[in-house]
């Protein structure tokens, strides 16, 4: 038996059926359910063990739809993680052609650490105003400000939030 699979089958459960787990509101609570086929191991394997790869994860198609083999699937990490819902996305003209992307994505476009966007809508700022304002001048030359190191850096978003 693979462990990791096993704990990918006893992760999707508990986030369905554990009323007192943290992630239930989001799933169980919003009445994702998972293939009653699925409650037993053996049929979770044999529905879904020819396409699993270890460095994948499993992934609903349908984010609103149950986990059963006709809407899952295996993803990386990443491109799992794009469909949150808590995601925002937006739809703006950048050179001409009319997007629609994740404000991360928008910020990497820009130029802009997606910290300092964040944070600027948390603020109430239009998308394209957090996008096109500059970073204040006592922060620009900052090496922390400029850091794309994924958010980990405490001094990074403490400057964030004293720069405008």
């Amino acid at each position: 038996m693979d462990r990791r699979f096993h704990m990918i089958w006893s992760d999707m459960k508990r986030r369905c059926d554990a009323k007192h787990r943290p992630h239930y509101k989001a799933y169980g609570g919003r009445g994702i359910a998972y293939d009653p086929r699925w409650k037993d191991y053996r049929a979770f394997w044999e529905d879904m063990w020819s396409t699993y790869e270890s460095d994948l994860t499993l992934d609903r198609i349908d984010n609103n739809g149950n986990y059963c083999k006709e809407n899952c699937r295996w993803v990386s990490v990443s491109e799992n993680s794009g469909k949150r819902r808590a995601n925002r996305v937006f739809t703006l003209k950048h050179e001409g052609t009319i997007k629609t992307l994740r404000y991360s994505e928008w910020a990497k476009l820009y130029g802009i650490h997606p910290l300092t966007v964040k944070d600027r809508l948390r603020r109430g700022w239009p998308i394209e105003k957090c996008l096109t304002q500059p970073i204040h001048p006592q922060f620009k030359d900052s090496p922390t400000l400029r850091s794309t190191d994924g958010g980990g850096n405490k001094e990074y978003r403490s400057a964030v939030r004293n720069c405008y």
